[in-house]
């Protein structure tokens, strides 16, 4: 095995603990909140508070894992695109995790949470001024089904970890002197 393989399946096995670990630990706090009544998915009580914790599960999970990788893997050195493969690994893993719970909680927990969300969507776009011809040719059924909420979950989640990425990179990259 090069060095090279084995740098990237240390990447991977950063990418699924600290990808993993923060995945879950987000899960469980989101599911608390929405246990005690602070956070409600379908009316977006609390979706602020949500969005910060995410900002800060993603932001933490890539920096750590990316710290890691470059202080005991790379020899204290991390070029910014290496920084980035790992911050990119460590979103992909937690946007997979977080679309998957996704399913779960809309196919399993609460079968019932699609069609409350497209009532309280189309009271939105009612609100909005939008009459029942134009919210009926909104097509939220495609939207608002469990293959395109995971693929669109997934792919915004990524999008953001890709964003932090960027930044984390530019703040942990240091170059070896001899590079």
């Amino acid at each position: 095995m090069t060095a090279e393989t084995n740098t990237k399946n240390t990447s991977w096995s950063l990418a699924l603990r600290y990808g993993g670990i923060a995945s879950i630990l987000f899960i469980i706090i989101t599911v608390v909140l929405e246990l005690v009544g602070v956070y409600n998915p379908i009316q977006q009580e609390g979706s602020t508070l949500v969005t910060v914790l995410s900002i800060a599960f993603y932001a933490g999970a890539i920096y750590m894992a990316t710290q890691n990788h470059r202080d005991q893997n790379l020899g204290g050195f991390i070029t910014y695109g290496q920084a980035f493969g790992t911050g990119f690994q460590v979103a992909l893993i937690m946007a997979l995790i977080s679309g998957v719970y996704l399913l779960i909680q809309v196919m399993v927990i609460d079968p019932e949470m699609i069609d409350k969300m497209k009532i309280v969507q189309e009271g939105i776009l009612e609100e909005q001024g939008l009459s029942s011809e134009q919210i009926e040719a909104a097509n939220m059924d495609f939207f608002m089904s469990p293959g395109p909420l995971f693929i669109f979950g997934v792919l915004g989640n990524l999008l953001f970890g890709v964003l932090i990425s960027l930044i984390t990179s530019a703040i942990l990259q240091k170059r070896h002197p001899n590079a």
